[in-house]
């Protein structure tokens, strides 16, 4: 998830895809989420995540803590499909949304990761995320990917 202004998104997911090599676009409202799949949240909707497993998009909901996309909309569709399967990160960026929802993530058992200080352009959501005892663990992206895939290879 991104705050980001309306008409840079697309922008922002070719760039991702050029940096990281996955499939990253501008998500789609009612679209399955795939393996290696990247999606964007458009600016001005909330992105979540529904009980078939789709992508929905909202863009009438009110903002929450001045942001649509909100972080914590996100994290907190998946708190009400059942943490425990889920894994999530919340990285640089201004203020506390995400804190909220990667708390209650964790309270249902998901794994959760903060954005160390060190990495971060800006460290403000992972420190609110840190103080909400939200992160299981505080890593760099980098650390956070190799922590991601070492789990994944141990339970296949």
């Amino acid at each position: 998830m991104q705050h980001i202004a309306r008409g840079f998104e697309a922008g922002l997911a070719d760039w991702l895809a050029g940096a990281v090599g996955l499939d990253v676009r501008v998500a789609l409202d009612g679209e399955l989420p795939a393996a290696g799949a990247v999606r964007v949240a458009p600016g001005g909707s909330h992105l979540r995540i529904d009980e078939e497993g789709r992508l929905r998009l909202d863009a009438e909901a009110p903002a929450r803590r001045g942001h649509r996309p909100s972080v914590d909309e996100l994290f907190l569709s998946f708190v009400r499909l059942g943490a425990p399967t889920t894994a999530a990160a919340l990285l640089t960026g201004m203020g506390s949304d995400g804190a909220e929802g990667l708390a209650a993530l964790r309270r249902g058992g998901a794994l959760c990761y903060a954005q160390d200080e060190a990495s971060a352009a800006v460290f403000g959501m992972p420190r609110a995320a840190i103080e909400a005892g939200a992160a299981e663990l505080v890593l760099a992206p980098a650390a956070i990917g190799e922590d991601l895939g070492r789990r994944a290879l141990e339970r296949d």
